[in-house]
């Protein structure tokens, strides 16, 4: 682990796993979730590092509650929701074997699989409402995959939802990115208001590995995998202004980006840990981390 004012390692852990996969902070800090190279989900002290509680049962991908009182967890045909302070199972739903998953700020849990985007009320067990998903729509006319999702993220009011969905070319208008980006690769963005249902879309092409701040207001792309030589690494598109306003270099590939809370600060994770302030287009001085 990180500290993001120092740029310095503060803490490392290490527990015989190959790999490490779906590691998320709890919104209070205190806890560190992931899930081992068997996919059972581990909570970790995030001050120590010492080992908190495992639950055994292997799952795909986790969530915290925005109060840090409840991690939920996907496995084939259920998401699980448990007591972060105990490890003890509190409620589970029905969920898609694919799906992506995460907490409103009310509690609510949001399940988005390969047909349905659902909202459940998780303390009464029922669901609150459910929306035909929005590739559903989009698969007549761009022959969208019905499991293409590859990102859910959520506007900071809690009643957005922004999904990012795999697009193949097709008849609609993209946005183009900026050049040297994955030049087969197209991306539709999709903002989803959780009470009403309304939906508006973005479509880009040549752009990949989306990030959205909290606001909704940037969108952040990297390069394909595919790209290995030289050029842009990052571009932010503004969903307000209709434009892309800033291009960062320095990365041959990028694997996962994400915005600081107030949107100000970019990161992206390459052969090295990149940090930039947006405004100014300023790269953070070098981690020295460099990645094997």
């Amino acid at each position: 682990m990180w500290d993001v004012n120092s740029l310095r390692p503060i803490l490392t852990l290490a527990d015989g796993s190959s790999s490490y996969l779906n590691v998320l902070f709890s919104p209070d800090g205190k806890w560190l979730a992931y899930t081992g190279a068997g996919n059972d989900v581990r909570i970790r002290s995030a001050a120590t590092g010492v080992l908190l509680r495992s639950i055994p049962q292997a799952h795909i991908h986790l969530a915290w509650s925005a109060d840090s009182r409840w991690l939920a967890a996907l496995d084939s045909r259920f998401a699980t929701i448990f007591v972060a302070a105990t490890g003890e199972k509190f409620a589970s739903v029905p969920a898609e074997p694919d799906a992506h998953i995460l907490f409103t700020p009310d509690g609510h849990l949001v399940s988005a699989g390969s047909f349905t985007i659902s909202v459940w009320d998780i303390v009464a067990g029922h669901l609150v409402r459910s929306f035909q998903h929005p590739a559903s729509l989009a698969a007549k006319i761009s022959d969208l995959p019905p499991d293409s999702i590859r990102a859910l993220s959520l506007c900071c009011d809690g009643k957005k939802l922004v999904v990012e969905y795999y697009a193949p070319a097709g008849k609609l208008h993209y946005i183009p990115a900026p050049s040297d980006f994955a030049p087969h690769v197209f991306t539709k963005i999709v903002f989803l208001d959780l009470a009403t249902g309304k939906q508006s879309t973005l479509d880009f092409n040549k752009a990949f590995f989306m990030a959205a701040s909290l606001d909704g207001d940037k969108i952040a792309f990297s390069r394909c995998l595919q790209q290995r030589k030289s050029g842009p690494a990052v571009c932010v598109y503004s969903v307000s202004e209709k434009r892309f306003i800033r291009v960062f270099t320095g990365e041959k590939w990028i694997t996962d980006l994400a915005f600081s809370p107030d949107g100000k600060l970019l990161a992206a994770l390459g052969r090295r840990l990149s940090i930039w302030h947006i405004e100014t287009g300023r790269r953070l001085p070098d981690t020295s981390f460099a990645r094997p």
